[in-house]
């Protein structure tokens, strides 16, 4: 079956409705349903020709306007009158930057040297693990109620002369734990007995040599407080 076509002369639209095509069907049926009337923007309140069976696009007479109204209204206002304005929007004050400190130094524990950003005025390690190492002790004695001093990791290894005080053998520098001829601090009295953390308490030792002493009772010749 062929297409119908409007009944107009030189009109191809398709037929819609009584040999007619749409445009021209409510042309002469529907006069009014595409009419347009005078409107106020919205936001520049300047009049246009808008339809009124389009109820968002009646609302303003371009795209930059409402482009305008959607970045500056954030007010979700329904026609309720007339359009709210936004009010003016307030600078905000320049954010004072803190001034940024840093330190240089020798690290407590490992005596590297290094540079670092300090907020509290407290740093003195060149890391977080040598922070942490020594933090670990503080920790271990505070849980057993002992006496805390500040205790210099590197301080104690350069008063022993960097020598084992278990087995009087030479500590390697370059090590660190879990390696067995690493330095660490062994407490003379351990904390399990009793003993304090402070640098009369304290000596360098081998982890080897730290760990199969464990928390036994040192002998007479181990019992040498450091002044």
């Amino acid at each position: 079956m062929p297409q119908r076509t409007c009944g107009v002369a030189g009109c191809p639209n398709a037929h819609r409705a009584r040999g007619l095509c749409s445009s021209h069907y409510n042309q002469q049926h529907q006069p009014d349903r595409h009419r347009k009337s005078t409107v106020a923007c919205g936001w520049c309140g300047k009049a246009t020709l808008k339809q009124t069976a389009n109820r968002y696009g009646a609302r303003f007479c371009s795209l930059s306007c409402r482009d305008t109204w959607r970045r500056r209204d954030k007010l979700p206002v329904l026609y309720v009158g007339q359009l709210l304005r936004p009010q003016p929007i307030r600078p905000r004050p320049p954010r004072q930057r803190a001034r940024r400190r840093f330190v240089a130094g020798s690290c407590l524990r490992c005596g590297r040297g290094y540079v670092a950003e300090d907020y509290t005025g407290t740093a003195g390690y060149c890391s977080t693990t040598c922070l942490r190492r020594v933090s670990k002790q503080r920790y271990r004695a505070r849980k057993r109620n002992a006496y805390v001093a500040n205790v210099s990791p590197r301080r104690i290894y350069e008063r022993d002369g960097w020598r084992c005080q278990l087995c009087l053998k030479p500590v390697r520098r370059d090590l660190t734990v879990p390696a067995p001829l690493a330095p660490v601090i062994d407490h003379v009295m351990p904390l399990a007995r009793g003993g304090t953390h402070e640098p009369a308490n304290v000596q360098c030792a081998h982890f080897i040599c730290n760990s199969m002493k464990s928390d036994t009772v040192p002998s007479a010749t181990q019992l040498m407080l450091f002044g």
